[in-house]
């Protein structure tokens, strides 16, 4: 089983290279998981699960492989 990791919006934007309002606007972004008393009160206790985030980041890569016709 894949150890599950909770990232916080600074990492989002590190792994992704988006800003803090991509991250909540993007309709298939992944979602954050409200985690309560956790993070800075600017975070809101946001986290997002790593495995998730990357997840999307591939399938970026794979729509833009496949609009270049599989390059």
């Amino acid at each position: 089983m894949q150890q599950i990791r909770f990232i916080g919006l600074p990492q989002v934007c590190g792994m992704t290279g988006l800003s803090k309002t991509s991250c909540y606007t993007i309709h298939d972004f992944p979602k954050p998981i409200k985690i309560k008393g956790s993070g800075a009160p600017a975070q809101g206790g946001a986290r997002w699960v790593e495995s998730e985030v990357q997840d999307w980041m591939q399938s970026r890569i794979q729509l833009r492989d496949a609009a270049q016709g599989g390059v």
